[in-house]
């Protein structure tokens, strides 16, 4: 491809289209709010949040709707199924510990999901952290 051909291009996908700013500034205001809400509550793994924005956020209004509708849904569910399986399971020892051993262990392979911890360089310093 010549640059004129990829200039040309560019051209074309950058024009302004109708809804265009509209989309923009709804992803825009969505990213600022959840960079205020990462932020403010020191919430890991903020990239999901952000993949999900654009992912959620279809040229389509009604697709956006059902998008965060069906977020909000999923996210209910599973605090309330963990609440519950807390309350549930506080006062008794082998139920807490068979829920433990449930959520670490995939069923259909048997194998645990829990991550062990990188390796240690001999300086101590773990290798996937930041420098000190």
């Amino acid at each position: 491809m010549s640059p004129k051909e990829l200039f040309e291009f560019l051209r074309r996908e950058l024009a302004p289209t109708p809804g265009r700013g509209l989309a923009t500034l709804r992803i825009t205001l969505a990213c600022l709010i959840t960079v205020a809400l990462v932020l403010m509550f020191r919430i890991p793994n903020s990239l999901l949040a952000f993949v999900l924005i654009y992912l959620i956020t279809q040229e389509d209004t009604a697709a956006t709707v059902i998008g965060s509708v069906l977020g909000w849904v999923t996210l209910t569910d599973g605090f309330t199924t963990v609440l519950l399986v807390l309350e549930l399971s506080l006062d008794i020892p082998w139920l807490r510990i068979c829920f433990f051993a449930g959520y670490f262990t995939d069923p259909p392979s048997g194998r645990c999901r829990a991550r062990s911890p990188p390796p240690r360089r001999p300086g101590g310093r773990s290798r996937s952290g930041p420098p000190p």
